[in-house]
């Protein structure tokens, strides 16, 4: 069996896309682009909050086996886990919301991520977020089930 992608490794496993003409391919030119904005977008995220939201969209979307992870199992309780602060919770509940239905995010919760972080900083995290879910339900329309 071919190991799963995951959002949280940095390199996809070969065979990661199904495009005979290798376009898409992670190195080939439209691969090396999308790889460039999600790392750009990731890189400018405070903290870990990237792989926070990388984490659990993946959970969320069922495309990676990250319970082994020690932080991936507190990443699924955050709600009541102590070790994530305010800021992290915040971000959490909207990754959540985003995933579930985009439309539900709602300004309040916008304004309490405000509150930790600059406009920059909400910029940076809401593109990973997007890509992170795009890219992560474009991968499983490509890959066969069990890859």
């Amino acid at each position: 069996m071919t190991a799963r992608w995951s959002p949280l490794n940095s390199q996809a496993p070969a065979g990661y896309w199904s495009d005979e003409s290798g376009l898409a391919a992670p190195d080939g030119e439209l691969g090396t682009r999308v790889e460039g904005l999600r790392r750009a977008a990731a890189e400018a995220c405070p903290g870990r909050c990237a792989e926070l939201i990388s984490a659990r969209v993946a959970q969320l979307l069922g495309t990676a086996d990250v319970d082994e992870l020690e932080q991936a199992r507190a990443i699924r309780n955050w709600h009541g886990d102590a070790s994530f602060d305010e800021a992290e919770r915040t971000l959490l509940e909207i990754v959540e919301q985003f995933i579930i239905d985009v439309h539900g995010v709602s300004d309040e919760q916008f304004e309490r991520l405000r509150l930790h972080h600059s406009d920059k900083e909400l910029m940076a995290l809401l593109y990973h977020l997007a890509l992170e879910d795009g890219f992560t339900k474009l991968h499983a329309t490509m890959t066969e089930p069990g890859e």
